[in-house]
């Protein structure tokens, strides 16, 4: 079995043009709220703020964040404030304001989708005008948004899968529960990296037929088995000593991830680990600029959030789990391990 090769480079520049999209849509959606002139008139807290513009309060953070990190407001002691460049230029009152042009922006679709999103508290990944959150949640989601869903994941998200386990923090792992595995390609480095060892993609069974057809591009015999289910509702298969939650928990509020962090202590064997690999926010959340922008996107999507060490750690600890520890893997990616 021919094992992969790890990526020459970083994958954190299509990252950087990918998500560069909400640069612009967050000052123009700012603009529109009237976020800016609230700041101006009295430097104000994020749920005061949140309630100012009757925004849901993680939406509002998320906008914030962002724009903390493009350098137009700054955070000092709870209290958000305007940089000058803000001052001078996104103030209606002050002369040199960029108004009649932001307004002409306000028609790209990034600014129209973003805005929407935070006023009606909607949702905005779907298919057929079904939020993914609601289908996943459900178990009920089309072959149709499965195959185009899993194919734009396994794009993103195979250069740091094959990173990741270059890594060799699975290297002590001899059979791996791959949660919510989609394409399987976590597997499938994983398998090809250590041969011998087994994996598990766990995963609606309408997704499973999609993984089916990457393992058998990758030439995937016995190694990879399927296990058909929704990791909400079914029993988990036991006797791994491994689980794997890539891109799992930026898709669920805090509370979810937590129950999800607990059935895998009680899934796992003695001394067995956890895995969680994600893109992590520094600790102050409003960097780096793309996961910023990344945590704004899941918020959009999802109603959910990208996380930083500090709230990962806490709830692997909450679950159980100890000795954590983070790896960086790749780009913008880190994996968090811990031991039950």
């Amino acid at each position: 079995m021919e094992n992969l090769i790890k990526p020459l480079s970083s994958d954190s520049p299509m990252w950087d043009m990918w998500l560069s999209m909400y640069h612009l849509a967050t000052i123009t959606v700012a603009d529109e709220l009237g976020l800016f002139k609230e700041i101006h008139v009295n430097e104000i807290s994020i749920d005061q703020l949140a309630k100012k513009l009757n925004i849901d309060k993680r939406g509002i953070e998320a906008l914030c964040n962002v724009l903390i990190s493009l350098g137009f407001i700054k955070k000092e002691d709870e209290l958000l404030k305007l940089t000058p460049v803000a001052e001078t230029y996104l103030i209606p009152s002050q002369p040199f304001y960029w108004g009649n042009m932001l307004e002409q922006l306000k028609k790209r679709n990034e600014h129209v989708s973003l805005i929407s999103v935070l006023k009606d508290n909607s949702y905005l990944l779907s298919f057929d005008k079904k939020s993914f959150s609601k289908m996943w949640e459900g178990g009920e989601i089309s072959p149709e948004a499965a195959e185009a869903f899993t194919h734009c994941m396994h794009a993103t998200i195979f250069a740091p899968a094959v990173s990741a386990v270059k890594s060799n923090v699975f290297k002590d792992t001899k059979n791996l529960l791959d949660m919510g595995g989609g394409s399987g390609c976590f597997s499938i480095a994983y398998t090809k990296e250590y041969p011998g060892n087994k994996a598990t993609v766990f995963e609606l069974p309408v997704v499973c037929h999609v993984t089916q057809k990457y393992l058998d591009k990758f030439e995937i015999k016995q190694e990879i088995s399927l296990f058909a289910g929704n990791f909400f509702k079914d029993a988990w298969p036991r006797k791994h000593d491994g689980i794997l939650f890539s891109q799992i928990f930026h898709d669920w509020p805090p509370e979810l991830c937590q129950e999800l962090a607990k059935l895998a202590y009680e899934a796992l064997e003695p001394g067995g680990k956890v895995f969680i690999h994600e893109m992590l926010l520094d600790q102050d959340k409003s960097s780096p600029l793309t996961t910023a922008c990344f945590d704004l996107l899941m918020y959009i999507n999802h109603r959910s959030q990208q996380f930083n060490q500090k709230d990962l750690t806490n709830l692997l600890l909450n679950a159980g789990f100890k000795n954590p520890t983070l790896t960086k893997t790749f780009g913008y990616y880190s994996v968090l391990s811990a031991i039950k």
